[in-house]
């Protein structure tokens, strides 16, 4: 890509930021991913800047700058409606513990500071004018290839995430990874259990949505590095490298989808129709989910969609029902590709999977009653009857739901207000 329609791709505001640095006499460079995706015709997430201006000479030249780690020289300016990162240049000390160095130098050698960074790809570095390559970043773009900076093994060191890192970006870019770096990678798998589950979860999270989760899944499998985020003692003696991930790349970039499907291939058919697996105290997959900092927001959903599964066998018109029942509208509408999946790995035909989401989407298009709420009658009018306020009501109410989630047609006031008579006559 020509440089001037790199700099045509960068937003106004964020060239404000660096002219404004630059006209202070500080130099200002745009680096990393979104330096990158520049050179792809991509459009950047996010934009991160490097400068020779220390924190508070930033701080100094704009009215919001917020501390994101100033001891580490990082601050987000924010400035005509956008955000950026702006870092002064540095050089590092060691890093103990796996993540942030214990000493930094600022000073104002860009070279410097490109050669402490994680992949080639990401030491790139743009002006708004001049591309800027110390590490062959711009040979391995072309190459589409993942290759640590220096030493692999001093790049993972200093940060064991980048150990997955490095499989997320061949996954998101469809790019190899150097033999040497790959080789590092799997010397030091273990590295990653000194990163916070937070930071391994949204690498995960990250994958998961990439257009080709499997490629990153099944490097996270070769790499030994997946058998090391999940332990639980139901994958002790399975045998992850076998593992086929490509039915998650089918599914909707939807993450309770992608995650439930993952975990369906993950744990194996075997485990999640066996008594208990996903509720009855057990849960593995809660547990899990939990260990790796999944909010519940998310953790709830992907377990009831896995719970599910062992009723999928005995499909009926109502159990699209029950289904929209137990795991609500919102995630039924989002996961149709889930139940496609579900059937597969059962053994069962498209046609007939097929059948199966047709069924909720009808359920779901037509409004079908599939909760207490959608039933004809309420607690008062039932009370208005002579039932007695209380769980007499309540279990009365659900009886009658389960009625309309075999028949709808039965969600008529009189209907149902006459099977309640009758059961008050039959208490």
């Amino acid at each position: 890509m020509e440089l001037s329609s790199m700099a045509m791709r960068v937003p106004i505001g964020v060239h404000n930021i660096i002219r404004r640095l630059q006209s202070s006499g500080f130099q200002t460079f745009l680096v990393g991913g979104c330096v990158r995706d520049l050179i792809q015709g991509k459009e950047p997430a996010d934009f991160d800047l490097v400068t020779s201006a220390e924190p508070e000479e930033t701080e100094s030249l704009f009215h919001s700058v917020l501390d994101v780690g100033k001891r580490f020289g990082t601050v987000m300016v924010q400035h005509e409606g956008i955000s950026a990162e702006v870092t002064t240049m540095r050089r590092e000390d060691d890093y103990r513990d796996a993540r942030r160095p214990d000493t930094v130098f600022f000073h104002k050698s860009l070279s410097d500071d490109m050669l402490r960074r994680d992949f080639t790809i990401n030491a790139l570095a743009f002006d708004g004018t001049k591309l800027f390559d110390f590490t062959s970043g711009l040979r391995d773009l072309h190459l589409k290839t993942i290759r640590c900076v220096g030493d692999p093994d001093r790049r993972f060191a200093e940060d064991g995430l980048r150990l997955m890192r490095a499989i997320r970006l061949a996954a998101e870019l469809d790019f190899s990874i150097d033999s040497k770096t790959w080789d590092s990678v799997v010397n030091l798998a273990e590295i990653i259990c000194r990163v916070s589950r937070e930071r391994i979860r949204k690498e995960m999270e990250r994958i998961l949505l990439c257009d080709h989760p499997s490629v990153g899944l099944a490097l996270l499998s070769a790499s030994g590095i997946l058998q090391l985020i999940i332990q639980v003692p139901e994958l002790e003696n399975v045998t992850l490298k076998s593992v086929d991930w490509g039915l998650v790349d089918q599914m909707e970039k939807v993450m309770v989808t992608r995650l439930a499907v993952f975990l369906l291939l993950l744990f194996g058919m075997d485990c999640i129709l066996s008594e208990g697996f996903t509720h009855g105290g057990k849960e593995p997959i809660r547990g899990l989910l939990t260990k790796l900092s999944f909010p519940k927001r998310i953790v709830t959903p992907v377990v009831n969609l896995l719970s599910e599964v062992p009723r999928l066998p005995c499909f009926k018109d109502s159990d699209a029902r029950r289904i929209v029942n137990r795991i609500g509208r919102e995630a039924a509408s989002q996961n149709f590709g889930f139940f496609s999946a579900a059937g597969a790995l059962l053994g069962y035909p498209s046609e007939v999977t097929a059948g199966w989401v047709s069924k909720i989407q009808q359920t779901l298009l037509n409004d079908e009653p599939v909760g207490i709420s959608d039933l004809a009658v309420t607690g008062h009018d039932l009370i208005e009857q002579g039932w007695v306020q209380g769980p007499a009501v309540k279990s009365a109410l659900e009886y009658l739901l389960e009625m309309v989630l075999d028949d709808p047609e039965m969600n008529k006031k009189s209907v149902l207000l006459a099977h309640a008579r009758r059961m008050m006559i039959m208490e």
